[in-house]
């Protein structure tokens, strides 16, 4: 189930359940709307009258609209989960208390159920569809929503054909009662989905501010001087009266003709089941196979067939007044509703800015539907009793025929409305679909109107006139660029150089040679470029002349492009020499011409020259051939880059770099905070429409320092649509893993103690603290008033038992039990059993064994390098531990990506589990990075960080051995490097004003200096001379600020300790002179 689900459907494993909940819901909502459908139009047809229903239409769209406007404050103060819940059981039970009236002679209660039906069909859509996006983020629900959508159908299929068998077995009145059960039963769904997924009935836990409802007074005069400048909005404005003035009347007809053609009600119900069960089965079938059939004739053409099938639809009913005509009627004009014209007409309203679209939508939606469903409703009413509704038809044909009329207008003025906003910048292409903007210009006229608007442009406007001319596959494209081409000047000409195809001719070679300049190397450098896509037969001789007559290396390296796989060993000793070259022009040519090439044999020598290559320019070219080349490390090789020089890395280069794993994407998150805007949109690009969305990395990035990080993430998140749902999932998921790391660093202090195991111990409750701290920073980020949890976090951090009870308080109210009884027992340092007892109750955590090796396993599973490698050090050193057996695990780690994990697995492996011995005991030996790691910790500087900010710094550092009496720092010389003692002694001297070297202190293992170059760029203030052979290790100033900004923990450390020493140092000073005195 689970595999068909992902590899046919597309459903990740982790939205299978929430998927299977959500359509099953919406199945039984669907089925229970089409019971009550057929059973109140039936019933008031036959038992109340056809002749009402223009009334009752009127009074349908006055009651929907204040419903709407009450039901809109509710959602605001009520989760969509709760409230489709209570819902569904008022419907069901307001139902069921009709139908002790039905029956008895009271007739209102026909026109009642028919209103409720309306009522009742739109208010569950409209929240569960709430609902939904409470569930799901942008990006799934456009995967997501479709099928969900279509297990809605099939519940409306079911209702259908179910609807007659029903009622023959239960009696006709009691599908109302069947309604009451349908619609229990989808509460329990909803409850039940509360209980599996419990955000669902968190509140909001900011209350938003609810927008100003804009009076239908104050709506028309702020569309009135839009729609007198817009010809767009005019005809929008026609596209949504006309067909609403016709639905009505449409209906009617629908309705008379049935009403005359059964005049039993179980006939009746009968053909409503059926009909409605095949118009269902149609529906499924466009939902899942017929797509966007509009696309065949651009926007104005496809426009047309609605309003002309209304128009057939109309015709009908006149000559043929029948339940033929109505069948085909509602058919037809459903059909096309949904394949063609609500389609085109949602592109069309995209057309206006993003911030006019909240003005625009609801005018259209609102207002000008309503009135033309009441204008619709009085022509039917003025009607009634003087003509038969068969004449109505004329007024509908009439309205068809503005319809018509509009589309046909809007053709002929389309390709200049849409230029003239385009020029205008007021549509943002980029925010459309890539097919919606293929149908923008799919009309012929607006694909004349893009060439000639071309034509007249100038600079990069002209460009991106024919970049769009291309990727709307204008026909004669070449033919028209190269008639274009001439007539403008060089920076346009390159540009337009690009977009000519592969397909270009002799004629296209005759206009290169008209322009070719010695004088102009970068036109010439872009002909070269064109030329080389070009079949050899047609540009060989062009290209050889270029690189024969041209002395400029960018333009040979061109030529070289094309000419290089038919003769390679004639130009190969070019390359060569280029890339060999000392000039950093010749080696950025040898590397395009290499990449150009595809000759794979230059993928070694490129990858040399990264490693090495210290000019920016020089590594971007590489990288861009390494890319031509499809070299297979090409991924490594960019992340490397980018966590290095991120500047070095091309954006063609970097939009092919591939988020695969969560590395990847937290590199990209830092690069939002980088200083090109080029680079920040395209990360932001690559965020959003990744394979995997990666959620919860994203919320976390929330908690970095970098201001323009956090607010590339709230406009992506916001963009993306993360709800609190996937907050609260985040902040579950990390208490998740907060327990686990407590109750395994419990498990650890039941086995014997070992350095390493006290390093691995004390990581995991880092990890655990971290892991809270980040939940509550990003909690903060979600309030309006993040003041208020930062006051929370300072309480919970105090030392004052009061303070810390109120803000545990603050804590549970604001994000709800849900959340806060999981949290507060790490929080408030509850006893570690108890802890344990909530990991055991709340996420399945039980402590593991640690007789057999099992909490090392569990651990080693574990997606972190540090906790790999430091278990891997305990199996090294404790030969009771190794005889566990880890050997096909330490296979896996001889392969890690880590360098640190797989050398000690390989050493492991080589050693064949035999007892390793601690690196401090063979000083001839180089030391370990744990062993780095435990005496940064029992230094004072670094005692209070974590081991993994100790493990950054033990990282970065170098060993370094001196012999007795060399001198270490010299007093006045540039420094930019610590010292950590790690074993012998070392004397500070400083120079007396006689000349003399005055001992000043003496420092041993354990200790440190020179740590001010860290921060400053000051001489050193002492001379520091080995009294013995003493090993030290080195820290150097620039891989000393990269950690810091990944750790800046790490600096604050350094701060308090080089504080502390000088408030001693002050406190000395006044001893002395105390004692002076």
């Amino acid at each position: 189930m689970n595999s068909f689900l992902n590899k046919w459907l597309k459903i990740q494993k982790q939205e299978i359940a929430v998927f299977l909940w959500t359509a099953g819901l919406l199945f039984l909502i669907r089925t229970s709307n089409i019971l009550l459908n057929n059973f109140a139009e039936t019933t008031f047809l036959k038992r109340f009258g056809v002749e009402y229903l223009p009334v009752v239409y009127a009074a349908n769209s006055i009651v929907t609209f204040v419903i709407m406007g009450m039901i809109a404050g509710v959602m605001r103060k009520m989760p969509s989960a709760r409230l489709l819940g209570y819902l569904l059981i008022f419907c069901g039970v307001s139902v069921f208390g009709l139908r002790f009236v039905v029956g008895t002679g009271l007739d209102f209660v026909y026109p009642v159920l028919f209103l409720l039906k309306s009522q009742y069909e739109a208010l569950l859509g409209l929240i569960f569809w709430s609902l939904a996006n409470d569930l799901f983020n942008t990006r799934q629900s456009k995967r997501l929503f479709p099928l969900i959508t279509a297990g809605g159908v099939l519940g409306g299929i079911i209702g259908s054909f179910g609807t007659p068998a029903l009622a023959d077995l239960i009696n006709l009145n009691n599908l109302m009662v069947a309604y009451l059960v349908s619609t229990c039963m989808a509460a329990t769904i909803v409850w039940r989905m509360n209980t599996v997924f419990p955000t669902l009935a968190l509140p909001e836990r900011t209350a938003r501010k609810a927008k100003k409802k804009t009076s239908f007074k104050q709506e028309i005069k702020k569309i009135l001087p839009m729609a007198k400048k817009s010809t767009l909005l005019k005809i929008l404005i026609l596209l949504t009266l006309l067909p609403n003035i016709m639905i009505p009347i449409l209906n009617y007809q629908f309705n008379y003709a049935v009403n005359e053609a059964f005049t039993t009600e179980g006939g009746m119900l009968n053909f409503f089941g059926y009909f409605r069960g095949v118009l269902n089965i149609i529906s499924l079938v466009i939902l899942l196979f017929v797509g966007k059939i509009y696309s065949r004739w651009g926007l104005p053409v496809a426009l047309m067939f609605h309003p002309a099938n209304y128009v057939l639809a109309f015709l009908s009913f006149l000559l043929n007044f029948g339940v033929g005509s109505a069948i085909y009627a509602r058919i037809s004009t459903q059909v096309l509703k949904v394949t063609i014209n609500n389609p085109a007409r949602a592109i069309l309203l995209g057309l206006f800015p993003s911030e006019l679209q909240p003005l625009v939508r609801p005018f259209l939606r609102g207002t000008v539907v309503r009135v033309g469903i009441l204008t619709g409703s009085g022509i039917i009413l003025l009607a009634e009793g003087i003509l038969h509704p068969k004449y109505l038809s004329i007024a509908g044909i009439i309205c068809g025929a503005g319809w018509v009329m509009t589309s046909i207008w809007l053709k002929k003025v389309y390709s200049n409305v849409l230029l003239g906003l385009v020029s205008d910048k007021v549509v943002d292409l980029k925010s459309l679909e890539a097919d919606d903007v293929g149908q923008l210009f799919k009309d012929k006229g607006a694909q004349v109107s893009l060439a000639s608007a071309c034509r007249r442009a100038t600079g990069k406007t002209c460009v991106w006139y024919a970049r769009m001319m291309k990727e709307q596959g204008v026909e004669d494209l070449n033919q028209t660029l190269l008639e274009i081409i001439p007539q403008k000047n060089g920076t346009t000409q390159i540009g337009l150089l690009e977009l000519l195809t592969r397909e270009a001719d002799d004629q296209a070679i005759s206009v290169f040679d008209r322009l070719y300049d010695p004088d102009k190397p970068t036109l010439n450098a872009a002909l070269a470029r064109t030329a080389s896509r070009m079949p050899l037969s047609v540009s060989g001789d062009f290209l050889k002349k270029l690189y024969s007559e041209s002395d400029d290396v960018w333009v040979k390296a061109q030529a070289m492009h094309g000419l290089y796989a038919n003769d390679p060993d004639s130009y190969r000793p070019m390359i060569n020499k280029w890339l060999a070259s000392e000039e950093c022009m010749e080696k950025c040519a040898g590397a395009l011409a290499a990449g150009e090439s595809g000759d794979k044999s230059y993928l070694y020598k490129l990858g040399e020259m990264l490693k090495q290559e210290k000019d920016q320019e020089v590594t971007s070219y590489i990288f861009m051939a390494l890319n031509r080349l499809e070299a297979p490390n090409l991924q490594e090789l960019i992340r490397t880059g980018l966590e290095t020089e991120p500047q070095t890395v091309p954006l063609e280069v970097l939009d092919d770099y591939t988020l695969s794993d969560d590395q990847s994407v937290r590199t990209m998150v830092n690069l939002l905070g980088g200083e090109s805007e080029e680079l920040r949109s395209l990360a932001q690009r690559k965020l959003k429409d990744a394979p995997t969305q990666h959620v919860g990395i994203l919320i976390e990035s929330l908690t970095l320092p970098n201001r323009g990080i956090r607010s590339a993430l709230f406009s992506l998140l916001e963009n993306m649509q993360v709800s609190d749902l996937d907050i609260m999932a985040y902040a579950r998921e990390n208490l998740n893993r907060a327990y686990f790391n407590l109750v395994y660093a419990q498990a650890l202090a039941k086995i014997a103690k070992n350095p390493m195991i006290s390093l691995l111990q004390d990581h995991l409750l880092a990890k655990k603290t971290a892991r809270v701290e980040n939940i509550l920073r990003v909690l903060a980020t979600q309030e309006e008033d993040s003041s208020q949890m930062r006051i929370i976090m300072r309480g919970l951090s105090s030392a004052n038992a009061k303070l810390r009870s109120n803000a545990v308080e603050a804590l549970e109210s604001m994000v709800g039990s849900y959340l806060s009884t999981a949290m507060l027992p790490l929080l408030e340092d509850h006893n570690v059993n108890e802890c344990i007892e909530v990991a055991k109750r709340q996420f399945k955590i039980a402590m593991p064994r640690t007789g057999d090796g099992q909490v090392f396993n569990k651990l080693l599973e574990q997606n972190d390098w540090l906790i790999q490698y430091l278990i891997l050090c305990v199996i090294a050193q404790d030969r009771e531990i190794s005889a566990f057996g880890f050997q096909d695990k330490i296979k896996e780690l001889a392969d890690s990506d880590n360098p640190r994990v797989r050398e000690m697995a390989t050493r492991l492996l080589d050693a064949g589990y035999k007892e390793l011995p601690l690196k401090e005991k063979d000083m001839s030996q180089p030391i370990t990075l744990s062993d780095k790691i435990l005496l940064l910790k029992g230094m004072d500087i670094f005692s209070g960080l974590t081991i993994q900010e100790l493990s950054a710094i033990a990282s970065i550092t170098e060993e370094e051995r001196v012999k007795a009496g060399q001198n270490i720092v010299v007093e006045g010389e540039e420094g930019e490097t610590m010292f950590l003692i790690i074993s012998g002694k070392v004397a500070v001297k400083k120079q007396a004003d006689d000349g003399r070297q005055v001992e000043i202190d003496t420092a041993m293992a354990g200790e440190y200096f020179g740590e001010m170059a860290l921060f400053e760029d000051q001489l050193r203030s002492a001379t520091v001379t080995a009294q013995e052979d003493t090993g030290l290790l080195v820290l150097h100033k620039r891989e000393f600020s990269e950690t810091v900004r990944e750790f800046p923990q790490v600096a604050l450390q350094i701060c308090k300790e080089l504080s502390r020493r000088i408030r001693n140092l002050h406190g000395t000073i006044k001893r002395l002179e105390a004692c002076s005195q």
